[in-house]
């Protein structure tokens, strides 16, 4: 569920529902100098591809992109390596950081699961796309930028010590 409410927050101006029939977690709202409204957060289920964005296949992690007043969607897209259990998505990350630049290019951020250590969220950085041959251990963080409107795949690596644990608490 994203919602607009009016500046002293007494009144709902607009709202719309996220989302698919499986579990589905919206961690943040930006907005683009247009004011329209930019979501990323993972899914469990087969999330919507709409326009002609860069997409990965089953992906778990979704970008959305609403005009202002969240009556359109102008743009959804996955990304993630795909990985499926019981025909629900794994998430491969847990996002830590959004952002929507001047030039509506998308920044996000991640951090992996070590399988091994938390048994109820198995999704890893495995299989995940990187354009600059980085490499994982399954559990380091993932760094993407899209070009504008999701497009492309401006640049993603992964960030992290193959020899000790990784992890994250905040954003």
């Amino acid at each position: 569920f994203v919602a607009c409410l009016s500046p002293d927050g007494k009144q709902l101006l607009s709202s719309s529902f996220v989302g698919t029939a499986e579990q589905d977690q919206s961690y943040f709202v930006k907005l683009d100098k247009s004011s329209n409204v930019y979501l990323f957060g993972i899914s469990e289920g087969l999330f919507p591809i709409i326009g002609t964005v860069y997409s990965e296949a089953n992906g778990s992690q979704f970008i959305q992109k609403y005009d202002s007043k969240l009556s359109s969607i102008l743009f959804s897209t996955v990304i993630g390596s795909g990985a499926m259990s019981g025909g629900k998505a794994i998430p491969n990350i847990s996002p830590t950081a959004f952002l929507v630049d001047d030039c509506g290019r998308i920044y996000l951020a991640g951090w992996g699961r070590n399988a091994t250590q938390n048994k109820a969220y198995p999704g890893t950085t495995f299989n995940m796309t990187v354009t600059d041959g980085s490499i994982t251990d399954g559990q380091d963080f993932y760094l993407m930028v899209l070009d504008k409107d999701a497009v492309t795949n401006h640049f993603s690596t992964f960030i992290g010590s193959q020899t000790s644990f990784d992890h994250v608490d905040g954003g």
